[in-house]
C-alpha cells in the first residue's frame, strides 16, 4: 500500500514544475498522501468493532478533509505563482498583488490547524476506546503540536498508526487467522 501511495503522489506531483517558493508549497501540498496512508493503516489495525463506530469515521473525515484542504490551499498558491522563481521574501512582497495568493495561504494554514485538531481528537478517542494506551495518545498529541503545521499537520497520526499496529500485533484476538 505504501508503494501505491508513493506512486500516486509521484504521478500527481509530476504535473507541476514549480521553483522557489512555489516548490515549497507543492511539497506541503503532498501532506494528503502521508495522512491518507497513516489513516488507512490506523483503521486497518483497529478491531472490527472499532471500525464500525461512526465516531471513527467522523474523525477520519475531519482529518482527511482538512488534509485535502491543505493540499487545495497550497496548490492554489503554486498556481498563482506559476513559473515565477520567487524566493520566500519575494513571495511575501509580491504575492499580495496576485488574486488568490493570500486566500491559498489562509486556506492551507486554517486547514492545517483543522488536521491537527482532528488528529488530537482521534488520539483522545482511541485512548478512550482503549485502542491505544494513554501514553501513545499523549505522544501523538505532543508530536502534532511540536511539528510545525506547515510541514506535516497532524504528524501524530504516525504515532497513532504505530500504536494501533503494536496493539494489534500483541492481541491474539485482533490478529488475522493463519492461512
Amino acid at each position: 500500500m505504501f508503494a501505491a501511495v508513493i506512486a500516486v503522489q509521484a504521478i500527481w506531483t509530476s504535473r507541476f514544475h514549480p521553483v522557489g517558493h512555489a516548490a515549497e508549497h507543492l511539497s506541503s501540498a503532498t501532506v494528503t498522501f502521508g495522512i491518507a496512508f497513516f489513516i488507512a493503516v490506523t483503521v486497518w489495525a483497529l478491531a472490527g468493532s472499532e471500525r464500525r463506530r461512526p465516531e471513527l469515521w467522523l474523525l477520519v473525515a475531519v482529518i482527511v478533509g482538512a488534509a485535502a484542504a491543505v493540499t487545495a490551499g497550497n496548490v492554489q498558491v503554486v498556481d498563482v505563482i506559476g513559473a515565477d522563481d520567487w524566493s520566500t521574501e519575494q513571495a511575501e512582497a509580491l504575492g499580495s498583488m496576485r488574486p488568490g495568493f493570500a486566500a491559498g495561504h489562509d486556506l492551507a494554514k486554517v486547514a492545517a490547524y483543522g488536521a491537527e485538531i482532528g488528529v488530537a481528537a482521534l488520539a483522545a478517542w482511541l485512548a478512550h476506546r482503549r485502542a491505544v494506551p494513554v501514553g501513545v495518545a499523549v505522544g501523538a498529541v505532543v508530536l502534532t503540536v511540536i511539528v510545525p503545521a506547515w510541514t506535516f499537520p497532524g504528524a501524530g497520526i504516525v504515532v497513532l498508526a504505530i500504536g494501533v499496529c503494536v496493539r494489534r500485533a500483541r492481541s491474539p484476538d485482533l490478529r488475522p487467522p493463519p492461512v
